[in-house]
């Protein structure tokens, strides 16, 4: 028993150790079909970049230095769309800001003095009338009564006031953040002030034609002339302020280009200097005002674009009203240029009759601006976690 018992197990044994070398032998015969199979598989490689043609392998390098160009112009892509993402204040490269600046009063130059002529061009012909501050007797029309330049007078006391106002807008929890908007728009008015106030001494002490060519007349009126160009200059200015005191740069329904406050300066100064050397000047020196009026329209259009376009909250304590009343003060100037030729060449109406109801336009306009300005002063500083960068 024994004996049986110890053959078995080495007869187990004998058979595992078979079956184990076949399965060895199976195994480097499927090891060496592999191996063969690979080394055929690398040869057809290599066999078929060799066949390939001179003209495919410079079309595979051209493929890729295209591809390696569009990935490097794109790796800016991200950059350049937050930068004109819609519904922001954009700021402008210098490249492209110092142009526009540059152009923008010179456009402006030559669409004021184009325009008149495009809306009633038979009555502006015999109305506009150029000078350059030489006065003929037979084309010189000037107003000397009292509804011409009292009107003045009653314009720049109101005006004054209402600069004083803005100034003295410092109620609210942060006066000190509306301290550049109340300057700008103490500034505005005040271009107002000085023009009525400076045009109705032209108007009541200027009364005989020997005094118009005169150098005191001529500096008299590019005072009155040119404080008007220069309100267009403040008039962007205070849109500029707006649009960085109120709102944070993604809160506008479109895409705005943002115009720096120095930018407004050069466009006020460059035209105030176009008016000092004559070339708004008119035989008619009312007509001066109205082309200087004219060249107000882009500031106007900005100020617009600012207050409606953007979306306000209850947290910047605007109201609606005043900004609707804002709007309709900057826009109501608008009618006096093409009415001022069509009164004065088809009606029988005097000049005096012609300028109080031009002054009683110009009254309600910018009573209208001076009065939305210090609401927004006033709403300015109320927003005390808000600065004016």
């Amino acid at each position: 028993t024994q004996s049986a018992h110890s053959v078995e197990p080495a007869t187990n044994t004998r058979t595992q150790e078979r079956k184990n070398g076949k399965k060895r032998k199976k195994g480097k015969k499927t090891s060496k079909s592999h191996l063969h199979r690979s080394v055929a598989r690398n040869w057809h490689k290599t066999f078929s970049t060799m066949c390939l043609s001179d003209d495919h392998a410079k079309k595979m390098k051209r493929a890729q230095a295209s591809a390696s160009r569009l990935k490097s112009l794109t790796k800016y892509t991200p950059s350049y769309k937050s930068v004109l993402q819609p519904g922001k204040l954009v700021d402008l490269p210098l490249s492209y800001l110092v142009p526009i600046i540059v152009l923008m009063p010179i456009a402006m130059l030559r669409f004021s003095l184009w325009f008149p002529h495009i809306l009633a061009p038979h009555a502006a012909k015999s109305t506009y009338l150029t000078a350059f501050y030489h006065y003929e007797m037979e084309s010189l029309h000037f107003d000397n009564t009292v509804w011409t330049w009292g009107s003045d007078y009653f314009l720049a006391v109101v005006m004054g006031s209402l600069a004083v106002a803005c100034l003295c807008a410092t109620k609210g929890k942060n006066p000190r953040a509306s301290l550049p908007l109340r300057l700008c728009s103490a500034g505005l008015l005040l271009c107002y002030t000085v023009s009525v106030l400076v045009g109705g001494v032209g108007h009541q002490f200027y009364t005989s034609f020997e005094f118009f060519n005169t150098l005191s007349f001529r500096l008299l009126w590019t005072v009155c002339v040119g404080t008007v160009t220069l309100a267009g200059g403040f008039m962007g200015a205070c849109s500029t302020l707006l649009a960085r005191g109120f709102s944070p740069r993604s809160s506008y329904y479109i895409q705005i280009p943002f115009m720096p406050e120095w930018g407004w300066t050069f466009f006020g100064i460059y035209l105030t200097a176009s008016c000092a050397e004559g070339r708004l000047s008119f035989q008619r020196p009312a007509c001066d005002i109205f082309i200087a009026g004219t060249t107000q329209l882009l500031p106007t259009i900005y100020c617009i674009i600012v207050m409606w376009l953007r979306k306000w909250d209850s947290d910047d304590f605007v109201s609606t009203k005043y900004r609707v009343l804002f709007v309709i003060g900057l826009v109501l100037n608008a009618p006096l240029l093409p009415m001022y030729p069509l009164l004065v060449q088809y009606t029988d109406w005097s000049l005096g009759s012609v300028n109080l109801l031009l002054h009683s336009c110009l009254l309600l306009a910018w009573g209208l601006q001076g009065l939305s300005l210090r609401h927004f002063c006033l709403a300015l500083n109320n927003k005390s976690d808000q600065k004016l960068k």
